[in-house]
């Protein structure tokens, strides 16, 4: 009997943190555009365990620079937490000090890119005009190295699904490569910018981004708000050399290298869940 007990009880333990177990893998499926998606890996940030356990991570690299009138920016491990089942970033200024904390976390886990759709619902705290939130695909390689070279030539920087800057009022897709013969940077795309009302804050939203073979795509709450072709660049990269890190960043910046807006002290952004799909 005792042994018996002590096999049910084992099994209802690894039923409850199945989960974590599989690295939130999923098994439901979903068609857009005629296209079925089959559920890849998930985080609903339910509770404190994808922090605790390193699903997720500080990213200091990404997470220290200096805004353009001199305050000091880095990423602070006690500015995002999980609250209430939903992951809270936290942008926080001291003027005094011309110092700010921001929260610049990244997965653990190493996702293809291609043939994929990204699934987010957040929402923002409504602005002073000053914040700045993003979610990006951090490319590398199958290995797991980033910022390695494509052909010797270029470098593929960052995915962006999506750049929120509440100074402007609007957000944002972009691709960025970099030539390293030219040591030029390039943006795949500069003139997608989506303007937002003052309604769009403190409003649950869901992005979808999807990288198909030719085009990207982005939907905000059902709505396609823009296509984007990929040039020969990004259409050429092996299978092998197009995965990527989940990043996710607030910062009181309004844009990256920006200007922190002293009328501010703190900025708020809440991820519910993102989700990654599969193209069939």
């Amino acid at each position: 009997m005792k042994t018996k007990m002590i096999l049910s009880n084992l099994l209802i333990l690894l039923f409850v943190t199945g989960c974590n177990l599989n690295g939130n893998k999923g098994n439901d499926t979903i068609v857009l555009d005629n296209k079925t998606y089959e559920l890849e890996w998930y985080e609903n940030f339910d509770s404190k365990d994808s922090l605790e356990n390193k699903w997720w991570c500080l990213n200091e690299d990404f997470g220290e620079s200096r805004a353009g009138n001199g305050y000091h920016i880095w990423a602070s491990e006690n500015n995002f937490n999980v609250e209430n089942g939903s992951l809270v970033l936290k942008a926080n200024v001291n003027h005094e000090k011309k110092i700010c904390a921001s929260a610049t976390i990244q997965s653990s886990k190493l996702f293809e890119i291609k043939d994929t759709m990204w699934e987010m619902k957040f929402k923002a705290s409504k602005s002073l005009g000053g914040d700045w939130f993003v979610f990006l695909l951090l490319p590398h390689n199958k290995k797991g190295e980033y910022k390695y070279p494509l052909y010797d030539a270029v470098t593929l920087n960052e995915i962006t699904p999506i750049e929120l800057q509440s100074k402007y009022k609007k957000y944002r897709s972009a691709g960025y490569f970099y030539n390293n013969n030219t040591n030029n940077g390039n943006n795949m795309d500069t003139n997608r910018d989506v303007l937002i009302e003052d309604n769009f804050y403190n409003t649950w939203h869901i992005l979808k981004f999807i990288w198909d073979d030719d085009n990207y795509y982005c939907y905000m709450d059902d709505v396609v708000v823009y296509e984007v072709n990929k040039n020969e660049v990004l259409k050429n990269i092996p299978d092998d050399d197009l995965y990527g890190r989940i990043y996710l960043g607030a910062d009181m910046m309004g844009e990256w290298s920006g200007i922190i807006d002293t009328n501010m002290e703190e900025a708020l952004y809440y991820v519910d869940y993102i989700k990654v799909w599969k193209k069939k």
